[in-house]
């Protein structure tokens, strides 16, 4: 008569330690924010993302349309609980067209690749999926991508990152600066040009399922997010887009997709966004 609940209990005493020591507990990031969610000590996390842009409406005198198509590719690793190493590696393809003679152009090739490191500082743990995480990053992006892509110069970065999840609920929060020492007079992207950048992002992630975990249903979850990110950059633009997408969580691996939408431009020294789609996979091993 008590084997049922003992059975019961086993299970979700199985499923709690399955959750707490899974390398993909707490992977809950956005699409376009990152997240305080370290790979574990020895862990690699590989992460694909292939995006396509329009900017148009360009203030400038040289009245550019753009469309590009973006890979990132992204390889992190787990050095110690709470620090990680990352390189990620663009790979663009750019067709610029302008009113202007000789300012229209076709580029391919690398962009920067960027090298980053992550320092989780503070971890509190409430519950068997509930975390609240801060961590610092610092990196550098390295000039040996193509003409016409490349800034041409190492620009650092540093920044923090804030997640917390309650719940069905989870949210990341990240504040960026990039000091440009060199770019584009005419820059194309926002962070592309002569000034420095600063970049402010959110996410809101719900898990639509499961709505509670089981050891039925600990295989992988749905959820819907909404992303705010934005970029202004010390001539004055500033740029605000919003980002709705849906996302898969299994234990090894996941998949994403999210579309950026402006929300509000200022922008007076380059295109602004029309919109950006966005799919990816995510491998844990």
């Amino acid at each position: 008569m008590n084997s049922h609940p003992r059975t019961g209990c086993r299970a979700l005493a199985a499923l709690v330690i399955t959750l707490v020591a899974s390398p993909a507990l707490f992977a809950q990031e956005g699409i376009f924010t990152m997240a305080a969610t370290e790979p574990s000590t020895g862990v690699w996390m590989f992460r694909q993302q292939v995006q396509y842009l329009s900017l148009s409406r360009d203030p400038t005198p040289l009245k550019r349309d753009v469309t590009e198509w973006r890979s990132h590719t992204m390889l992190a690793y787990g050095l110690t609980p709470s620090i990680s190493a990352m390189v990620m590696v663009p790979a663009v393809y750019r067709d610029v067209s302008s009113s202007v003679a000789g300012e229209s152009f076709l580029a391919k090739g690398l962009d920067d690749p960027l090298l980053m490191a992550h320092w989780r500082v503070y971890q509190n743990h409430s519950g068997p999926i509930d975390t609240t995480r801060f961590s610092l990053m610092t990196g550098v992006k390295v000039p040996v991508g193509a003409p016409d892509i490349s800034a041409g110069r190492f620009e650092p970065v540093f920044g923090g990152i804030f997640t917390f999840i309650r719940g069905r609920h989870g949210a990341d929060f990240t504040l960026e600066y990039e000091f440009n020492t060199g770019g584009f007079a005419n820059p194309i992207r926002a962070g592309d040009g002569q000034d420095d950048a600063i970049y402010y992002n959110a996410a809101y992630l719900y898990r639509l399922f499961p709505a509670q975990y089981t050891a039925d249903t600990s295989e992988g979850a749905w959820y819907a997010l909404v992303e705010m990110n934005g970029t202004y950059e010390t001539d004055g633009d500033n740029e605000i887009l919003i980002a709705p997408g849906i996302m898969f969580e299994g234990g090894r691996f996941g998949l994403e997709f999210g579309v950026q939408l402006p929300a509000w431009q200022r922008i007076e020294h380059r295109p602004k966004t029309d919109f950006n789609f966005t799919v990816g996979l995510r491998l844990l091993f």
